[in-house]
């Protein structure tokens, strides 16, 4: 699954944008001006959005829709994420506008808008046939907000290209394979600017995203014998990053600390942790979860997992072991 940019021909999704917008007038009078994004999926456009950028760092979301036998798999919310973001370094603030529909604010609360303002008698001014919803006619249009502020951390970003970069060099890739796969994932998130220096036992990276924000490390790789295949598995890896990771009908959580609290809101029959990095994130999400879910069989998968060192991560497998929590894959 991946999102991509329409160009050219964007009528061609003009049956789609129907169903979110009855009249082809309104949508051709922000279709050329606006952005158009589209969700792809095994070839197939599931949603399709548009946003049309405003003065003063702003923009409007004038259209997002999925279709219809697509609907409630979370398209639509991965693919709003993914404008957030897209825009989030030249925009403060996203407005969105809808009728009084209860379902599309509901799900743009979710999204994080807030309410902004209302423009009153709208869709009788605007709209040469009456639009009803649920039995009453649309009048007013509300408007809702989202403050975008830049989601691109660098120190991040960079930290996970060089953990990239590391254990491509040290499992013997060519030096263009790892500066390749290092560019990938920071370009990815949006640090366009980005410079490496690699040899064949060291690292050096320095990147910004173009606010005066910029970082730089240096990473020592002590040489160690080839491994192909950890090579050819962490360089599908950064395509699938530059490509946008996603699960079919998955739910995503934007989490603020390394433990989420709220595990409890959901109900598991079992538990398969796995990911970055042990000694932090899949640790102390372990915990949590056995605490919330004593009875319920967790599992981590240590050969999905890495952690901050090889000390470190192997210290975190043995502390969830000692909770009763089942580690396979070591």
């Amino acid at each position: 699954m991946k999102i991509q940019q329409i160009r050219r021909d964007k009528d061609e999704y003009m049956e789609m944008l129907l169903m979110a917008d009855p009249c082809k007038d309104v949508i051709n009078s922000y279709l050329d001006k606006g952005e158009m994004f589209a969700l792809v999926n095994g070839g197939d456009v599931c949603a399709v959005c548009v946003v049309e950028l405003l003065k003063n760092r702003k923009c409007e979301l004038k259209s997002i829709v999925t279709r219809k036998e697509e609907q409630g798999k979370g398209y639509a919310k991965y693919l709003l994420r993914h404008v957030c973001e897209h825009y989030g370094n030249q925009c403060d603030t996203m407005y969105a506008g809808t009728g009084n529909r209860r379902k599309t604010l509901e799900f743009l609360g979710k999204c994080g808008f807030v309410n902004s303002h209302i423009v009153a008698n709208y869709y009788p001014e605007h709209y040469r046939e009456p639009i009803y919803e649920g039995g009453v006619r649309l009048t007013d249009k509300i408007y809702l907000k989202k403050q975008l502020d830049s989601e691109v951390n660098v120190k991040k970003v960079v930290d996970l290209a060089l953990e990239a970069g590391r254990i491509l060099l040290k499992n013997g890739a060519e030096i263009f394979r790892v500066d390749e796969t290092m560019t990938r994932i920071c370009q990815r998130f949006h640090v366009e600017y980005v410079d490496t220096f690699i040899l064949s036992h060291a690292i050096f990276i320095s990147a910004e995203n173009g606010m005066e924000e910029t970082y730089t490390k240096v990473k020592q790789v002590p040489l160690s014998s080839s491994h192909l295949g950890i090579v050819a598995e962490v360089n599908e890896l950064s395509r699938e990053i530059a490509e946008g990771l996603a699960v079919e009908g998955g739910i995503y959580i934007d989490k603020p600390t390394f433990g989420w609290v709220h595990w409890d809101e959901r109900s598991f029959g079992e538990i398969e942790l796995v990911g970055l990095c042990t000694d932090i994130c899949v640790v102390s999400n372990a915990l949590i979860l056995k605490a919330m879910f004593p009875e319920v069989e967790i599992t981590v998968d240590a050969s999905c997992c890495a952690g901050v060192t090889p000390e470190t991560h192997r210290a975190a497998l043995e502390t969830m072991k000692m909770c009763q929590i089942r580690v396979v894959g070591a």
